[in-house]
């Protein structure tokens, strides 16, 4: 095959999937991947790849870079582009990811179809919460600060709307990944990521999870409760670049 036949073959992929789309959805071409969004969230999903793609907010140290685990877990999904950058990154990663949103699961599912790596990824379209069980789960006018904590979406956007969802936790999530051993899990959860892993510690050792990155944010998280929970298992390290300040990154990597 040529580079004119794989690039008019690879047109006609893009033009199916971009047919497949509803009214209200785009199609963004990044350098690093092609990304199907909502087209009210065009703007967000922009703002998500350079914090992905760019400023690398999950990868600042090299045992957390993109393609250096194989199997990933990566809850709060939003539209993929984390998980997308991992299978990418390296051909025998695996990735489960979660989103509690529906609206945003088939999105996952596109992105990770147009990026054609769809084969080593699984989408559960769950909430994760610190308990098993029925809530609310409100969507934001910018569906990426979406939460099931009403004032954390009433804080960072407005409130628009709100779905009947059915919580699992932690260790629910990590068995439905279908992993034995999970090698890296991301975790953003808009201000539940406290709660999530405050119930989770029996998780964590179960599934031997290696490394950790959570994105935290103060005022419904906190270091020093997260610092807590994590802090005899695995060294951590926290990173605050002052442009955000209700924004962190805790990472953590096993002691053992």
């Amino acid at each position: 095959m040529n580079i004119i036949d794989f690039s008019l073959r690879r047109l006609v992929d893009l033009y199916s999937l971009a047919s497949s789309l509803t009214g209200d959805s785009a199609l963004l071409l990044f350098p690093s991947c092609r990304l199907a969004v909502p087209r009210s969230e065009i703007h967000e999903a922009t703002l998500n790849y350079a914090h992905i793609f760019i400023y690398k907010d999950y990868e600042r140290f090299e045992e957390f870079r993109a393609g250096g685990s194989e199997r990933v877990v990566d809850i709060g999904g939003y539209l993929g582009l984390y998980s997308v950058k991992n299978l990418k990154a390296g051909k025998k990663v695996k990735v489960t990811v979660v989103e509690a949103n529906p609206a945003l699961c088939k999105y996952i599912y596109w992105n990770l179809k147009l990026n054609k790596v769809d084969e080593r990824a699984k989408v559960l379209c769950v909430a994760v919460g610190k308990r098993r069980g029925w809530g609310w789960f409100y969507l934001g006018e910018s569906l990426v600060n979406s939460s099931l904590i009403k004032g954390y979406v009433e804080d960072f956007s407005r409130v628009v709307g709100r779905l009947r969802v059915f919580k699992l936790t932690l260790m629910d999530a990590l068995k439905m990944s279908g992993f034995k051993k999970i090698d890296l899990l991301k975790l953003d959860v808009e201000g539940s990521e406290g709660d999530v892993l405050e119930e989770s510690t029996r998780a964590l050792e179960e599934f031997d999870v290696e490394k950790i990155v959570v994105e935290i944010h103060e005022g419904y998280s906190s270091l020093k409760r997260l610092g807590k929970v994590l802090e005899e298992r695995y060294r951590l390290i926290v990173v605050n670049d002052g442009e955000t300040p209700h924004q962190s990154f805790l990472y953590a990597l096993s002691r053992r």
